[in-house]
């Protein structure tokens, strides 16, 4: 499927590099979830949602990982163990708004966001 660029003229698009591709019937990754979690100081005691939600999907027998960050570097490198994982999902938790996605130690703007995770299939609660 064709992607718009951002702030292309006239609707150029693009297909992203790992879309072009043929897709085969059979996923060459397995049904498992990674949850990345980041908070504010202030919520690392008390919130929890990411932990939270692998010990529900666990108690449903589903392979869950779960990592707390607080650092763009760390993102990175969880970013790196789930590719090399061949887990399907990748849910972050944390704080953010329109612009960026708030670690508890860095803020990263969605356009940057969206070349790390490039292609994964990401699913992200904020507030």
């Amino acid at each position: 499927r064709d992607v718009p660029l951002p702030g292309s003229l006239n609707g150029v698009t693009r297909r992203p590099a790992c879309m072009k591709t043929k897709l085969s019937s059979k996923s060459k990754t397995k049904f498992s979830l990674y949850i990345v979690e980041s908070l504010g100081f202030d919520d690392e005691a008390r919130r929890r949602e990411g932990r939270i939600l692998r010990d529900i999907l666990r108690l449903a027998d589903h392979k869950v990982k779960y990592m707390y960050i607080r650092t763009k570097r760390e993102l990175d490198e969880v970013l790196y163990q789930f590719q090399d994982s061949g887990s399907r999902y990748l849910h972050l938790s944390s704080h953010g708004n329109r612009a960026n996605i708030e670690l508890t130690l860095d803020r990263i703007p969605f356009p940057e966001f969206g070349k790390l995770v490039d292609c994964r299939k990401v699913t992200i609660t904020s507030c």
